[in-house]
């Protein structure tokens, strides 16, 4: 499918609104549309090459949006569900999570230093080129493919753009 993001091309630079495209959750993963995104200090950082960022990347890691497909193996969510994205993800089955320590889970290394998928590919590209998205959550689309574990559901009473802040 195709999605527009705010991409990151090189820090120090403006981002710019893209079209990408956009591959369709794998096992374990959620397609999310997007309503709300904020935006951290992280963000400004990496932008402003502060801290290391990979380029091209589409930064954000505060959302909130809704659930628009879930791919095998994903049982704790489905279509239309409301959540928000959490950058400290909980796999459930390391030892950190089985410890009732999912904060320290295991996947979050991983998601925030590579900026890809668990798999270690991307589902964002343009022209066939991988474009990596932060803490592989990339808020500042309007869709994104995230780990079932990087999401919360909440109610649908909750107003997403104020609740996409709790995430961080």
């Amino acid at each position: 499918m195709k999605t527009k993001a705010a991409v990151m091309f090189e820090s120090k630079h403006p981002l710019e609104i893209e079209e990408l495209d956009l591959e369709g959750p794998k096992e374990g993963e959620v397609l999310i549309k997007y309503t709300a995104s904020g935006i951290c200090h992280s963000d400004f950082s990496i932008l402003h090459g502060v801290m290391q960022g990979r380029a091209p990347m589409i930064l954000g890691h505060e959302g909130a949006g809704v659930v628009q497909e879930v791919g095998a193996g994903v049982t704790d969510l489905e279509e239309g569900d409301h959540v928000i994205a959490v950058l400290t993800p909980s796999c459930g089955q390391c030892v950190m999570c089985k410890e009732d320590k999912p904060f320290m889970c295991a996947q979050m290394a991983r998601l925030m230093s590579s900026c890809k998928m668990l798999d270690g590919s991307t589902r964002f590209s343009k022209n066939g080129k991988p474009i990596y998205h932060m803490a592989a959550l990339g808020t500042f689309s309007e869709y994104s493919v995230v780990q079932a574990g990087s999401l919360v559901r909440v109610g649908k009473e909750v107003p997403l753009e104020t609740v996409c802040l709790v995430g961080c």
